[in-house]
């Protein structure tokens, strides 16, 4: 790509940020909004349009309002944090074009149907997460509800050709009940937590449905399907 190319795009890119609108949170803080925004761009020019994607562990939205610039795309967020989800909430009715291609859910995957206990952190309320280090972890605590990846799926009979997912360390536990997703998925977008052990084990389980990382930045990998 030459120059004048890159120019180009990422004039693009910038046209889309633009016209994304949050409420204020650390997440969508000026900074570090653009960053996270500009990689999000880089990673999805890998993709062919796709059309379902999901957003697991959608936090505010940022991604979600993202991905719904593919032209054919369908959204389905999930968030199993209240607080977070009524953030995401707002943030979807702030911008109303983007909001029509979005489904979001408050509640997020596991391996198994369930309620848990979330620990949040005390002293930041913005940053609540779930993950292997959250769940119960905290003195402070909040129920969220979560679903298997797969019998939603056949349940509602949507499956994605984009996953994108942030659990917190949580990865292996949703996708290991989440094989058809995984095999209808052309994409994945996955942030790995290298402390976990599991993460090994997730990289593998990838490896062996036929992907393949065409792009890494820090923790997050992109995979496309071979």
């Amino acid at each position: 790509m030459n120059r004048g190319q890159r120019k180009r795009r990422n004039k693009k890119d910038q046209e889309h940020c633009k016209y994304i609108k949050m409420v204020k949170h650390r997440m969508t803080a000026d900074k570090l909004c653009k960053i996270t925004l500009r990689h999000i761009a880089k990673w999805i020019r890998y993709c062919d349009n796709p059309g379902v994607i999901f957003d697991i562990g959608a936090c505010v939205g940022m991604y979600s309002l993202y991905f719904a610039h593919f032209a054919s795309s369908s959204i389905y967020s999930f968030e199993p944090v209240p607080g977070n989800f009524q953030l995401l909430m707002k943030n979807l009715t702030m911008n109303k074009k983007l909001q029509k291609k979005i489904t979001a859910h408050n509640f997020g995957f596991w391996s198994s149907r369930c309620s848990k206990e979330m620990g949040i952190p005390q002293n930041r309320k913005d940053t609540d997460n779930i993950g292997l280090y959250t769940i119960g972890g905290h003195k402070k605590t909040t129920s969220a509800s979560f679903e298997v990846l797969d019998e939603w799926c056949e349940d509602n009979q949507i499956y994605p050709d984009f996953i994108k997912i942030d659990a917190e360390g949580a990865e292996y536990e949703i996708l290991r009940k989440g094989f058809r997703a995984i095999r209808s998925a052309r994409y994945i977008l996955c942030e790995h937590h290298l402390e976990y052990t599991e993460q090994d084990t997730l990289y593998t389980l990838l490896l062996d449905n036929g992907f393949e990382v065409k792009m890494t930045n820090r923790n997050n990998y992109f995979w496309e399907k071979k």
